[in-house]
């Protein structure tokens, strides 16, 4: 389990191709949401030199990847208040949204900082538990580390979960095992390209499954397998020492002899765990240190 811990080296990549959509202004290189950058630099919207566009032309770029309409209304509306001021507002202001209401810690980092940084994304990629891509559970687990990495609250933490679940939702892509990942190779186009995966398909994105993925995200990185990685990777990150999670706790008390075994459950004699630790100590061919290990214990 790796963390994305905050590369002390790492200088963004100025993003040209994004500065030229934004017609010449350098602050186009540092649009931090991957969304709205693959939706910019695909000409679904077409921001003026000052970064506008108008919220009619947001709901339409929303529509053309899936968002339904109550969702693009709340989208589109809520970054018109949070870069010009007004729920109202008939414009968004894509370079007023970093340090705005919608900004907020803990993100997962490859578009920060003003550019693209390719350790963040490196980093990212290897939260992948099955080598082909980043599940809902994986993202789960690279927030948490992020959010803590980041000394993030409770509203980064909901605001990072509404991204998170529509960034899956729109660009991921069922995997041979019919669980919906983000493929890292879609990463480096979505992230380093800012373009639309090959094979991209639009979906029925509506508040109801938004809803729900926001859920499921939070459940699994708190409830979840996912938590326990989490845990771990904070450990690495911050130097400290594990806890004993609830299910360590079970598997424990499942084996040990002293009055811990559930109820029917297989429980462990002493006789048992003290076989099972002789043969942990057994040496592998060509290996003495078992050998070491038993005489010192």
């Amino acid at each position: 389990m790796s963390t994305i811990s905050k590369p002390s080296a790492a200088i963004p990549m100025p993003r040209p191709h994004m500065v030229e959509k934004f017609g010449g202004n350098e602050a186009g290189s540092g649009l931090p949401c991957p969304m709205l950058s693959v939706l910019v630099n695909e000409g679904r919207l077409k921001p003026d030199a000052d970064g506008r566009v108008s919220v009619d032309a947001m709901k339409a770029a929303l529509k053309s990847v899936g968002i339904s309409p109550a969702a693009r209304l709340i989208l589109a509306h809520g970054g018109a208040q949070a870069s010009e001021g007004s729920f109202l507002d008939k414009t968004i202001n894509l370079l007023k949204l970093q340090g705005s209401s919608l900004d907020h810690k803990g993100s997962l980092g490859p578009l920060q900082d003003g550019g693209f940084n390719q350790p963040y994304l490196d980093k990212l990629k290897t939260f992948s538990s099955n080598g082909s891509g980043i599940t809902l559970e994986d993202l789960a687990v690279a927030q948490r580390v992020r959010l803590k990495e980041d000394g993030a609250g409770v509203r980064d933490k909901v605001i990072g979960y509404a991204e998170l679940a529509a960034f899956i939702m729109v660009f991921g892509q069922k995997n041979s095992a019919g669980v919906k990942e983000l493929r890292l190779g879609d990463l480096d186009t979505i992230y380093k390209d800012n373009k639309l995966p090959a094979d991209f398909e639009v979906r029925n994105i509506n508040m109801f499954n938004l809803t729900s993925t926001i859920l499921k995200l939070a459940v699994k990185q708190n409830t979840s397998s996912a938590a326990s990685r989490a845990e771990k990777g904070l450990q690495e990150a911050l130097g400290t020492a594990g806890r004993v999670d609830q299910t360590s706790m079970l598997s424990l008390g499942q084996m040990c002899p002293a009055g811990m075994r559930p109820k029917d459950g297989v429980g462990a004699k002493g006789g048992e765990l003290t076989a099972l630790h002789a043969d942990a100590l057994k040496p592998a061919d060509g290996d003495n240190s078992g050998k070491t290990a038993a005489a010192n214990a």
